[in-house]
């Protein structure tokens, strides 16, 4: 230990999945010093909950965005008590409003909080030893990579002026963006998901008018929930069955079929999903993520009824269109991006006052800009996934390194997760991986 008597245990990143394991680090009354490496003036919030537009709704209801999983109505009754004496439990919360609950549960879970950024992790003596961008050294006896969602893969192609001037824009969170666009200004969105519904809503929110075109290889925007949960079924799957992507697929369709609506059907496997998940063979999860992710996506990562109804308003109007296509290049003509766009039927140009990229985040660390991941990478500490992204790992979070080895020091929670679970990127399982990995550190730490 770095201590002869209190273990070091360090956690990477600040958002939602570092500020919940620290809570429930403290919860469980582990005895260790718990520090949390963040450069974030204001950390818990992450990239989700920093928004500062109210329009940005949670896109999980009330009654299932509490901290503690023994404790559904945790966040409701914060709710209550600080900011709406009569939320409903089946409403969706500005995501800024819970940016508020996680910073309670920062302050309630009390870290250390060093605002720096760790740009190596090596082993050394038995020991965790960091790298921080000041120069210092960190040692610590476990290390849990809670790191979140990075900023999306580059577009390709994309003419080096265009970004240059403003007209591309690879990062749909800077607020330049929403300053500098015009209310009558024409916008293209590569991307057709939850990033592009938020940059729609805070566009609109920010005044503008102009029009707006989407473009994926499909063009499916998210589907909404109901403005009421849909009612508690059994899983439509058994989660011991050893399936197929071709099988879950039949037994969805079958339910349906059957007459359980499809929001039920899909909502019925959110507790069985990751044992679903890791039963199937690998080349089955690949071919689920071919060929059925995307549909998955868009059935299960749902939006509020109200941000719907928006997007329904924007397209009866003419405003916005979600199209087929996807983004070949990007150059920029006069004062106007040139977008040629890959169809069906040929290469089209569009002409855009501003292109966006909204394709989601980037799951291979390698490519993230982030020299802690790609160093542990490189040097095999660290393995990807061979299912395209995330990193691989145990049940639990034990990470494994080029060997196939696990050490039981050094985690991830969250999206970083994603490798290797089915379900990983929002509060309901991160809460849930933040109480069960408290849990086993605590016995460690005993």
């Amino acid at each position: 230990m770095t201590s002869a008597s209190v273990p070091v245990f360090v956690i990477v990143g600040g958002g939602a999945s570092g500020t919940l394991l620290a809570l429930h680090l403290r919860n469980a009354n582990v005895q260790a010093r718990i520090i949390i490496l963040d450069p974030a003036e204001k950390p818990a919030l992450g990239l989700a909950y920093s928004t500062s537009c109210p329009q940005h709704l949670l896109n999980v209801r009330n009654c299932s965005m509490s901290a503690f999983p023994e404790d559904p109505d945790h966040f409701l009754r914060w709710l209550r008590e600080t900011v709406d004496v009569g939320a409903a439990p089946h409403n969706f919360s500005p995501r800024m409003i819970f940016g508020q609950y996680l910073r309670q549960c920062w302050h309630d879970a009390e870290p250390e909080h060093w605002q720096v950024r760790a740009t190596d992790c090596y082993r050394e003596d038995g020991q965790w030893h960091l790298d921080l961008d000041d120069g210092r050294v960190l040692l610590a006896d476990v290390v849990i990579l809670a790191q979140g969602n990075f900023d999306p893969a580059a577009l390709r192609n994309v003419e080096p002026r265009a970004q240059a001037e403003g007209v591309y824009e690879h990062n749909a969170w800077q607020q330049v963006l929403y300053d500098e666009t015009g209310a009558e200004m024409s916008v293209v969105l590569a991307g057709t998901g939850l990033t592009a519904v938020d940059v729609v809503v805070k566009l609109r929110e920010s005044g503008h008018r102009g029009k707006i075109t989407a473009l994926s290889r499909h063009g499916w925007p998210p589907q909404a929930h109901l403005s009421q949960s849909t009612p508690c079924v059994p899983p439509i799957v058994d989660a011991q069955m050893l399936l197929t992507a071709v099988g879950c697929l039949k037994a969805f369709k079958k339910a349906v079929r059957g007459g359980m609506p499809w929001r039920t059907a899909v909502d019925s496997l959110r507790c069985v999903s990751n044992r679903i998940w890791l039963s199937m063979p690998v080349v089955e999860r690949q071919r689920f993520r071919r060929h059925l992710q995307r549909r998955w996506d868009i059935a299960r990562h749902r939006i509020a009824p109200e941000v719907a109804a928006l997007l329904e308003s924007e397209i009866r109007e003419g405003r916005l269109v979600f199209a087929r296509g996807h983004v070949h290049s990007v150059g920029l003509q006069g004062k106007c991006a040139e977008v040629t766009v890959g169809t069906s039927e040929g290469m089209k140009v569009l002409q855009a006052d501003r292109v966006v990229n909204c394709t989601g985040p980037h799951r291979d660390y390698l490519k993230v800009g982030s020299p802690l991941l790609k160093n542990m990478l490189e040097r095999g500490d660290l393995r990807q996934s061979v299912l395209g992204g995330g990193l691989e790992c145990l049940e639990d979070g034990a990470l494994t390194d080029v060997r196939g080895d696990t050490h039981g020091d050094i985690f991830a929670i969250g999206p970083m997760r994603i490798g290797t679970l089915f379900e990983s990127v929002a509060i309901p399982e991160i809460r849930d991986q933040a109480a069960a990995l408290a849990g086993l550190l605590a016995k460690r730490a005993a």
